[in-house]
Parts: C-alpha cells; structure tokens; sequence
C-alpha cells in the first residue's frame, strides 16, 4: 500500500510526463516546461502566504500564458484527486468555494505539496525557469 508521500510521487511524475513527454531529458528544450517552472516557483510561497485560492487565481488571470494555463489546470486536477472527496466538482475553484474549513486545509496541504513534486522532477529533469512572473 502507498503511502500519502507516495500517492503524491505517482500522480505529478504521470502528470508531467503526460504534459510534456515520456521522455525527461526532452523537458529541458521546452519553453512551455520552462514557464510553467517558472510560474510554479512562486506558486508554493503565494499558496503560504495568501492561500491556495488566490494563488490559483493569480495564475489563472495570466490568460495569454499557456505555461501558466497548464499550471493552474495540472495543480488543480492533482489536488483534487488527491484530496479524494465524493462528489467534488471538476474545477478547483467550484471546490474551493463549496470546501468546508477542514476541506480547504486538505485542498491548500495538497496542492503546496503538488507543486513541490512538480517543482522536483522538473529540476531533476534539467529544466531551468525562464521569463519573468
């Protein structure tokens, strides 16, 4: 049985390598790899300090920024998933609203840690931020 560390480990690596490729060592050449790094960087710290809803929402208002689109969508399928409630909606920003206040500590816990492993396995891969947030 998987522990929760665990669970989180499996879903982001089958998250990115269903985003931008089965193969790691391509993630470095990539612009989009690199901007969603980029953007998840100061993801975790807004998510600490004004909390996962409106860190979500700040990436969400870059709407020309493809990199900042997949962020917002891949964090927010994890964190749902994740967080495992019956009934939840599709969108994370329809949970968020309908979360109660132990809910929203579940949704916050998770997506920070999400992004962690995302963070992780993108620098693993070799990727370096690029751009400005």
């Amino acid at each position: 049985m998987e522990n929760r560390e665990q669970q989180r480990m499996a879903q982001t690596w089958s998250t990115l390598t269903g985003r931008f490729d089965q193969d790691p060592s391509a993630w470095s050449d990539n612009d989009v790899a690199k901007g969603y790094l980029r953007h998840l960087k100061s993801t975790r710290a807004r998510i600490h300090t004004c909390g996962v809803g409106q860190a979500l929402a700040f990436l969400k208002s870059r709407r020309n920024d493809n990199s900042a689109k997949a962020a917002v969508e891949d964090i927010g399928q994890l964190a749902r998933s994740l967080v495992g409630l019956p009934g939840a909606p599709p969108d994370i920003f329809a949970c968020l609203r309908a979360a109660s206040t132990g809910e929203w500590a579940l949704y916050t816990e998770e997506s920070a840690q999400v992004v962690a492993w995302l963070c992780r396995y993108l620098e693993g891969a070799g990727v370096t931020p690029g751009g400005d947030v």
